[in-house]
């Protein structure tokens, strides 16, 4: 079939009456190679920085977080000795990839179905709108428009809609579980906020930046940052602040040894004077 660009426009509604704006073809590849070039950057980043960690946490199957639907089973791996809802990541790893895989496929194959044959018959020079309905953005497409594939509204397609929503649901808590254990162990001070931002898309800079970072048990961390608030106080306590002082005092042997007298070391019970009255 011969590749000829057709035309793009957007239809909308000013003051209840219809507008038609036509958009020109070098501003649709604009879009179209940014848009590309966005999406392959970010994976290219995801997959250096899941492969980085994968081996030098020693994986043999790091090459797999190269695979679109498979890069998530070699994240979970990754931090395979935190627990996700009382289980270890490990133990989840292969169901989580297994979920993530089909919920991707199908959204993958319905995607497909929906929009590869408007994008092609845009590329043989058919025209597209746009419809823009309130919240609804719809389209219209020309009478030569044929849709070798089921419509939307089939059976079939309703059913692989409904399914793969049921697995995106169940993807977007796999994901954020996965991204909060991540990097609650490579960057636990921020670790909230690099999961915030890596459910809104920014996964990939985000596990690139982390790829050189050493593991951290989180319980660690808190006691290397908080460890006189929480676990004791400064009596020989290496994670005491931030810069621990290998000058400070050592705790007392006894409790009392404050009160003993030079070149002893116990001083033996203070209320021991009351035992006899007892005895008695």
């Amino acid at each position: 079939m011969p590749l000829k660009l057709g035309t793009v426009s957007i239809k909308f509604m000013i003051d209840n009456q219809a507008a038609t704006v036509q958009v020109s073809n070098t501003l649709v590849i604009i879009f179209a190679v940014i848009t590309v070039s966005v999406i392959l950057a970010f994976y290219a980043l995801r997959s250096i920085g899941v492969y980085t960690l994968a081996k030098r946490k020693g994986l043999k199957f790091a090459a797999m977080a190269w695979i679109p639907l498979l890069w998530l089973y070699v994240a979970c791996r990754v931090v395979e000795d935190t627990l996700v809802f009382g289980i270890s990541m490990k133990k989840c790893a292969l169901w989580f990839g297994l979920v993530f895989a089909i919920g991707g496929a199908l959204s993958f194959t319905y995607d497909f179905i929906k929009w590869y044959p408007i994008i092609g018959y845009y590329m043989q020079g058919g025209t597209v709108t746009l419809v823009n309905a309130g919240a609804m953005i719809g389209l219209e497409t020309g009478s030569n428009f044929i849709n070798p594939f089921p419509s939307t509204a089939s059976p079939i397609m309703v059913g692989i809609y409904i399914v793969s929503n049921v697995f995106s649901l169940l993807v977007l808590v796999i994901t954020i579980a996965m991204y909060i254990n991540l990097f609650k162990r490579y960057w636990p001070q921020h670790y909230i906020l690099a999961a915030v931002f890596s459910f809104l898309g920014l996964f990939g800079p985000f596990v690139f930046a982390i790829r050189k970072k050493e593991p951290i048990k989180y319980s660690d961390y808190l006691r290397s940052r908080y460890g006189n608030m929480y676990y004791g106080g400064p009596y020989g306590n290496p994670y005491y602040g931030r810069n621990p002082d290998p000058n400070a005092p050592k705790p007392p042997e006894t409790p009392f040894s404050e009160f003993a007298e030079r070149g002893e070391k116990d001083p033996g019970d203070p209320f021991s004077e009351f035992d006899d009255d007892k005895k008695e």
